[in-house]
């Protein structure tokens, strides 16, 4: 395939590959962007559900601490079993009081008891009841309890104001003061009662636990005595207070949202929120278990619109679309005229080969009889033989222009090949000097020759010529009337060395790699005013580096100096392998 057309689907697809690659990393981090903003809303919005609970039982837990001042107050050696009694029968929040000597003996309820409730607490709290340690707050966070190890105690996430409660005098609160009353102000208040410093609990926790497949509370306290006050909270109170809590399911709610109670045997205790959306065809959102002591529940939060957000990739790849089909259009157009651009520069180069061409034949016959003439005339008619001197000079020299023309034209597609005879450098450039010595003397040019050469190697001596004419043009051309060029020539076993070195101005360091590029002509006020094609030096270079070397400039103490670096292996090795 073309080049040009490989450059121009590159220089078009890469872009747009990027394009693409950044627009779908974009999109991509906008959706987690965007997901995770929704989520963090949602876990705040469930987490402030959870400490709304949280703060129900801080008031709870406040009123029963309330309730421990009085029962503490009317304690004498031990807890009076009819306040104990009035209290678990009059609380609409406790379902009932148990006590716990230091030594893990139940106080109350009486073993003995005929009390049916009594006797079916005993009975589900058996286990509780023995296990001393189930009654210590470990010192652990949430995440390292090992939930298979329930019921645990533990407080609440955000513990009550004090964590000591001071009761004051036994004269300052009348015994007889109903229960219910008390805890009542208690959690409508939120606020601990006034406490003294006589008489005080040590611990306290909550546990929870399952009673026949029913989530159960246990609030408990120790005194000063290490005796425990334990109070069983009703569920049923406890659920339809949580529940009052909340936002009303028969509200009118269009915000597209959901919110799911979930107990720990998976049934919804109670859901709030859009009551369009089917939950039980949905997955949640998110979802939050809550905290001690309802660590078995959670919260499910449900919106269809937010669960996948969207994004319009009709309209991204649409822009990209039409981006791609501006660049190839104008990827068409720019190769389009490429072409029309490239057809009429091989159309001209083939014109000038052409000619150039077809100028060798009848310059090759007017050389030809110039230099029959030149052999016949009279040695005493000089006038007459200078004049053809210049003719055969100028034809020699418009024969070496039309060469490096032909030569140039075909560099880079059919590469000639090299036609390697026995013979020397030293009759190469001997050759090439005779031909150059008149054009070179009316210039005010002579020649210094220093050859040691003269071995016969393996070379192409129609190569090296045109090398060497292509050299001694450059110094007809630009180093007129500088004296002498000095032509040096020496070998070593497999490589021949030509160096041609002038007396001229010389070249610029810099410019010693940028000669050697075709059409490049340095402009100075030796160059400027002198016709030449600057393709020269180019052809010289490359037929020596296909001659197995390579043309360079060196440094020079007078002008400009060019080595021609040949590889020529010897004639004699070459024949004895054949």
């Amino acid at each position: 395939m073309n080049k040009t057309i490989l450059l121009l689907i590159s220089l078009i697809l890469i872009p747009v590959v990027i394009l693409g690659w950044l627009a779908a990393r974009l999109e991509t981090n906008q959706q987690a962007l965007l997901s995770h903003q929704i989520e963090g809303l949602v876990e705040i919005k469930l987490e402030e559900i959870d400490q709304q609970f949280q703060n129900h039982f801080q008031s709870l837990e406040q009123a029963l601490n309330a309730e421990s001042q009085l029962l503490l107050q009317s304690k004498d050696a031990q807890y009076p079993e009819t306040t104990l009694k009035t209290l678990s029968q009059s609380s609409p929040y406790i379902e009932q009081v148990f006590v716990i000597s230091a030594e893990g003996t139940t106080l109350f309820p009486s073993e003995s008891s005929k009390n049916p409730s009594e006797i079916a607490f005993l009975q589900s709290t058996k286990r509780l009841r023995s296990s001393p340690d189930i009654f210590q707050i470990q010192n652990k966070a949430p995440e390292q309890i090992n939930l298979a190890a329930s019921p645990y105690s533990a407080q609440l996430k955000a513990a009550p104001e004090s964590k000591r409660i001071e009761l004051a005098a036994p004269s300052q609160l009348a015994s007889n003061v109903a229960a219910d009353s008390v805890a009542e102000i208690a959690i409508a208040s939120a606020e601990p009662l006034a406490s003294t410093p006589s008489i005080s609990f040590i611990d306290s926790g909550w546990i929870a636990w399952f009673n026949n497949s029913q989530l159960q509370h246990i609030y408990w306290r120790k005194d000063s005595d290490g005796a425990l006050l334990g109070f069983s909270i009703n569920s049923a109170r406890l659920l339809s207070d949580l529940i009052n809590s909340l936002p009303s399911s028969n509200e009118q709610d269009n915000s597209n949202q959901a919110i799911a109670l979930i107990n720990s045997r998976g049934e919804v205790h109670y859901e709030w929120g859009d009551s369009t959306i089917e939950t039980q065809q949905l997955n949640p959102l998110d979802s939050l278990p809550l905290s001690h002591p309802l660590g078995s529940w959670k919260l499910e939060y449900y919106s269809p619109n937010l669960a996948k957000p969207t994004s319009n990739w009709v309209e991204k790849l649409s822009i990209l679309s039409l981006t791609l089909s501006g660049l190839l259009i104008l990827a068409w157009l720019i190769y389009r005229e490429h072409t029309r651009t490239t057809r009429l520069a091989e159309q001209r180069v083939n014109f000038v080969n052409q000619v150039s061409h077809e100028l060798k034949t009848p310059l090759t016959n007017v050389r030809m009889y110039a230099e029959m003439l030149e052999r016949k005339l009279d040695d005493k008619d000089s006038k007459a033989q200078r004049y053809l001197s210049v003719i055969n000079s100028e034809s020699q020299r418009l024969s070496r222009l039309i060469e490096n023309v032909l030569t140039f034209s075909k560099l880079g597609k059919e590469p000639k090949p090299l036609h390697l005879q026995p013979g020397t450098l030293k009759e190469c450039v001997e050759h090439t000097v005779d031909v150059f010595m008149p054009s070179l003397t009316q210039h005010g040019l002579s020649v210094e020759l220093d050859l040691q050469c003269d071995k016969q190697v393996m070379l192409d001596q129609n190569c090296i010529e045109q090398i060497l004419n292509n050299l001694l043009s450059n110094c007809e051309k630009y180093a007129p009337q500088t004296g002498a060029i000095q032509i040096r020539c020496y070998s070593d076993s497999q490589q021949s060395y030509i160096e041609v070195e002038d007396a001229g101005e010389g070249i610029s360091e810099s410019l010693w790699e940028s000669v050697f590029s075709p059409f490049y002509r340095i402009s100075n006020k030796l160059s400027d005013g002198v016709s030449g094609t600057g393709i020269g030096l180019s052809i010289a270079r490359e037929m020596a580096r296909k001659h197995g070397g390579d043309l360079v400039i060196i440094p020079s103490k007078l002008g400009t100096c060019f080595r021609l670096e040949l590889h020529t292996p010897d004639s004699h090795h070459r024949e004895s392998k054949q």
